[in-house]
């Protein structure tokens, strides 16, 4: 009978703290901007974001809830029947969401599976501008 080959204690495993290097701790410097430009930059972020002109998946997350809650809310003062599916129906073809999305490239739209992959432009901006003309 072969005898069964026990593994070293964990004090001399080759991974164990004990015997690991020490890494170096380095600190890079970088140009960093200044608070100031910080500050405009997240307004005017917000505010293309509030003008419904720039995609964050955040932001469209929220977007998406708010949408669907307010739907709901007025269904519900108003004594009309609304499911969560008919909600989400009126958000995928809600303007806000295709305002959103039409600024997105079509590589990035089809990794997040907004449009199928034989998709060849994007169909938010052609609603969008169809809307604006």
């Amino acid at each position: 009978m072969s005898q069964k080959r026990w593994l070293k204690p964990w004090s001399t495993h080759p991974t164990s703290p004990k015997t690991r290097r020490a890494k170096k701790k380095t600190t890079q410097k970088t140009n960093k901007p200044s608070q100031a430009t910080k500050d405009e930059q997240s307004l005017t972020s917000s505010q293309a974001v509030q003008e419904g002109t720039k995609y964050e998946p955040g932001e469209y997350k929220k977007c998406c809830k708010t949408l669907i809650k307010d739907f709901l809310d007025q269904a519900a003062a108003s004594g009309q029947e609304a499911t969560y599916a008919m909600a989400r129906d009126k958000w995928a073809t809600s303007m806000k969401r295709a305002s959103l999305l039409s600024t997105v490239s079509l590589p990035k739209l089809k990794r997040r599976r907004f449009v199928s992959k034989d998709c060849t432009s994007n169909p938010f901006a052609a609603m969008v501008s169809r809307v604006q003309d």
